[in-house]
């Protein structure tokens, strides 16, 4: 079980899991973060003193789907997506949930994009990409 709730600085919130009408279909960046050693050379010295580790920051990639009953539901549900992932929004809130726990993480998002290859007129995908300064 894999669930995501976004919430933005103005408190409005979605929440995608394994089913419709709000579906998460993956996920990636949750795991590994990349870290950047930080050493110091001193005068004539052969190789480096290493002093500890710096993490990088995280990007997280999302493929979300969403489902209406009627062509106005789902207006309103890709409405309601869009004003939660506005990337004017500034910095919010990703809470991450799986069998093992739940985890937060503060990200901004940076690209929401609607995928218009689907021929079913009341699903829709949206592809969303999250920037989290404090990887940890």
């Amino acid at each position: 079980m894999q669930e995501i709730t976004f919430a933005n600085k103005y408190g409005n919130t979605c929440t995608f899991s394994r089913g419709f009408p709000y579906m998460l279909e993956s996920i990636s960046g949750t795991g590994t973060v990349e870290s950047k050693p930080l050493t110091q050379r001193g005068f004539m010295q052969d190789g480096t003193r290493y002093f500890s580790s710096l993490l990088e920051p995280r990007t997280m990639a999302l493929t979300l789907w969403i489902q209406g009953t009627t062509k106005a539901d789902l207006l309103a549900k890709r409405n309601e997506v869009l004003s939660v992932f506005n990337p004017k929004a500034g910095e919010g809130t990703m809470t991450y949930s799986n069998d093992i726990g739940t985890w937060q993480i503060a990200a901004t998002v940076t690209r929401l994009t609607q995928v218009d290859t689907v021929r079913n007129a009341l699903v829709q995908r949206f592809s969303v990409e999250l920037y989290s300064a404090d990887p940890a």
